[in-house]
């Protein structure tokens, strides 16, 4: 049986400001499988449309369900050409910012203050000490991380290969990747869709802390603290113009995330 699609309707010319679009839509029976009506569709209705002010060019195409046999494709236009993804292609995206962290120390104290004739207490960097416990402030975490689509054939996305996905879930890179370094990146996690029959389109997720070296934590130098290990502080009480203060006396630096080779994905380096 002859796959046949035939246009139903076609919707006028609509515009936005300076914007345009239109739709045509069709019915299109003969086959129950996806592809074949979608690539149907693709054959079936033009590439441009004419309206009175502009020629549209076709942006997406779309079927869907009516009967055994049967689907409702759409086609629609705009001012932007419709140029499907394929196997090799890449789409990378990015985000600034990120949430808060709580530091207990600052990077310095810049003034401290006391009545005239006293000296303020000395609390090497401590942040808020009530008399008992450091408290600390929340402050913004800086940062962000980047997206990466690609678009990868069946005989890459393989079940060994999504087991190879899963198992480098929240791990470091253990070497250079994206132009960050060894540490400073963390698999957030992939999400993938099989388009049709033939490949697939999979989202990965990194997220960035960057790397600081040579830093001072009240009186104590840190050699380094890897963007995704965690510092901690901590405190032994001393005196300081006559009142109890907690200074830091040691810092440790906690690798809380494992290594992983995250050039493994296969999404490049």
């Amino acid at each position: 049986m002859a796959i046949t699609c035939d246009q139903v309707w076609n919707s006028p010319e609509k515009q936005t400001g300076s914007t345009y679009t239109a739709q045509l839509v069709y019915v299109i029976r003969g086959t129950i499988d996806e592809d074949e009506a979608w690539q149907a569709l693709a054959d079936g209705s033009p590439t441009t449309v004419a309206t009175g002010a502009k020629t549209l060019k076709r942006n997406s195409l779309k079927v869907q369900p009516l009967g055994l046999d049967s689907w409702r494709g759409t086609s629609t236009y705009g001012l932007v050409a419709f140029t499907p993804n394929e196997v090799g292609d890449s789409v990378y995206g990015f985000t600034i910012g990120g949430g808060t962290e709580h530091v207990a120390q600052s990077r310095s104290t810049v003034a401290a203050y006391a009545p005239t004739g006293q000296s303020p207490p000395d609390f090497d960097g401590a942040i808020n000490f009530d008399g008992e416990n450091v408290n600390g402030v929340d402050i913004r975490a800086g940062g962000g991380g980047f997206t990466e689509t690609h678009y990868m054939s069946n005989t890459q996305v393989t079940d060994a290969y999504k087991r190879i996905v899963a198992r480098l879930y929240a791990h470091m890179n253990a070497s250079p990747f994206k132009g960050h370094d060894r540490g400073e990146v963390l698999f957030d996690g992939a999400q993938g869709t099989r388009r049709g029959d033939d490949d697939w389109e999979v989202t990965f997720k990194f997220i960035v802390s960057k790397t600081r070296r040579n830093f001072d934590v009240g009186s104590i130098r840190v050699a380094e603290k890897l963007g995704w290990d965690y510092l901690w502080v901590y405190y032994l009480r001393s005196v300081s113009e006559n009142v109890i203060v907690k200074q830091p006396r040691a810092i440790y630096v906690e690798r809380v995330y494992e290594f992983g080779d995250i050039a493994s994905l296969g999404i490049g380096t």
